[in-house]
């Protein structure tokens, strides 16, 4: 009859709106677990970059570490090496640091220490990298610099610190000047990462 189909028609419209509804709860729900899942992504590689950033960084200087500094000197001496491009690598340590530290304790000799570290990281520009190499030793890769320019750069940096005097402004003590040695070497075509080390720390 009529109105038997009118009514499965209706009985019809009202199972598909129920099930339309279903399905759009159903999708909002994925939806809302994407966007969650999504945060949770983004969490988590913020966590890894901190990480390895933290990895990579010398604590107490806040520049790179030993660690980065071996994986990006491998690195640019191969790129060098298959480039052509010049590299220089100076390395060196705080004069008299041990005596420096002996006499006016260990929290000076750490402000030391972040005032060199400050002055190589001011004075190097972008392909560059200033890392604390061990204790007082601090070491610069100059990528695309040639000796020339890589001595000029250097004399900059020891010019910089040398003028710099250690103050305690509080207790109105002056410690004197810090002085910084450094030696110089340009890669040679076939010479290992540690060779070019060697030659820039007898330098």
């Amino acid at each position: 009859t009529e109105e038997g189909s009118l009514g499965g028609i209706e009985s019809f419209i009202q199972s598909m709106m129920l099930e339309t509804k279903r399905f759009q709860k159903a999708n909002s729900d994925l939806q809302v677990r994407l966007e969650q899942s999504s945060e949770e992504i983004e969490f988590l590689q913020h966590n890894l970059q901190k990480a390895e950033s933290e990895s990579n960084t010398d604590s107490l200087t806040g520049i790179a570490n030993r660690k980065k500094f071996d994986c990006t000197l491998l690195r640019e001496v191969a790129q060098a090496g298959q480039a052509g491009h010049p590299l220089c690598l100076a390395i060196g340590d705080i004069d008299h640091f041990k005596q420096f530290n002996d006499s006016y304790g260990h929290p000076v000799g750490d402000q030391v220490l972040k005032l060199v570290a400050r002055a190589l990281f001011d004075n190097i520009k972008g392909g560059d990298l200033a890392a604390r190499y061990g204790g007082e030793e601090f070491a610069i890769i100059l990528p695309n610099t040639t000796l020339e320019n890589g001595y000029s750069l250097v004399e900059t940096i020891r010019e910089t610190i040398g003028n710099r005097r250690i103050r305690n402004k509080q207790k109105d003590k002056d410690f004197g000047n810090v002085t910084l040695s450094l030696g110089l070497a340009q890669y040679v075509a076939g010479e290992t990462p540690a060779e070019l080390l060697e030659r820039a720390d007898v330098a």
